[in-house]
């Protein structure tokens, strides 16, 4: 993280006050657990990693920040039922005989996507700036503690 952090002030592409802000002081390790799905046969394990205090958080906020930016103003973005009800309502009627309404529910999405392939859609979609992918491959690169607790877990509880 400093050594991203600091390089990105030096080239100017970033203030001192970011460039503190990016350095966590006091980092921590990340709390991992899981809540069990009791409603699933089995009872698998909804993983959980609490990652505030860690050494990547603060620059995970900030390329969050930058993505939700995008991600928002997409056409396609729903926040929340409320605003998925408003956009049916919006929808002209009769819906046309040719359309389709389906359901679907997205299962292990994250780990699912290829790390370089996620930053060349970022890179594409986003057309942000070097320091933002850099500091999204820096996260990417630091969580993959994370990403092995994770699987480590699913391996061991279904």
């Amino acid at each position: 993280m400093k050594k991203t952090a600091n390089r990105h002030y030096k080239d100017g592409h970033i203030c001192h006050q970011l460039r503190d802000y990016l350095i966590s002081k006091h980092a921590t390790e990340a709390k991992f657990k899981g809540n069990p799905k009791i409603h699933k046969e089995g009872n698998p394990f909804r993983t959980i990693v609490n990652g505030i205090g860690t050494a990547t958080k603060n620059m995970e906020s900030v390329a969050e920040k930058k993505l939700n930016e995008f991600v928002e103003s997409s056409p396609s973005y729903i926040q929340d039922t409320a605003n998925f009800l408003q956009k049916l309502e919006e929808i002209s009627k009769p819906l046309p005989k040719e359309a389709i309404l389906f359901c679907f529910d997205v299962v292990k999405l994250y780990p699912s996507i290829p790390k370089e392939g996620g930053i060349a859609a970022c890179r594409e979609a986003l057309t942000p700036s070097d320091a933002v992918i850099e500091m999204i491959k820096t996260v990417l690169d630091n969580n993959k503690t994370m990403q092995k607790l994770r699987l480590l877990l699913y391996a061991q509880v279904g």
